[in-house]
Parts: structure tokens; sequence; C-alpha cells
């Protein structure tokens, strides 16, 4: 391969690196505010601050974790399962 295209290569996967950060930031930020309430309620009904506990919204089974660390506060979203398969959450 040319090292012209190389370089061109080089700048697509790094602008297309960037909208995938960008995107995920945002995705993140929509689970957070859609879920991060109900999963810190369900923690407490378990009698923890921590760990990882499931919701069940309409066909979907979300998966919500929060590790134990010092690390700072956030939430780790595993999984949105359906029933019966996997789909995409928006």
């Amino acid at each position: 391969m040319p090292v012209e295209l190389l370089a061109a290569l080089q700048g697509e996967l790094d602008h297309a690196s960037k909208q995938l950060k960008a995107a995920t930031a945002r995705f993140n930020t929509a689970l957070e505010v859609r879920y991060a309430t109900r999963a810190a309620e369900a923690r407490r009904a378990c009698g923890k601050d921590t760990g990882t506990v499931r919701l069940v919204d309409g066909d979907y089974t979300v998966v919500a974790d929060l590790p134990r660390c010092g690390c700072r506060r956030a939430l780790g979203w595993l999984a949105a399962v359906l029933a019966s398969g996997i789909r995409d959450v928006s």
C-alpha cells in the first residue's frame, strides 16, 4: 500500500475513533440518566452500596454494575438483553 494511502487511512481511523468515543459517552450518559436512580434504589433494597443489580425495563433486562474500587463513581453497563435475544438499545 502506498504511504499516501496509509496516511489517509490513519486520518480516517483517527476521525472514526473520535466519533466512536463521543457516541459512547452519549450512550453511557443516556443509560445513566435512565437507570442510575433505579439502580441505586435496587442496591439499597439489597443492602449494598456497590455491585451488580438487574433492572427489568419492558422486554429488556439491564445489568448495572457499580465497582467496589475507589475509582470515580461510575455506572458500568454490562448489557441490555431482550428475552429472545440481544438488540440495540437506543
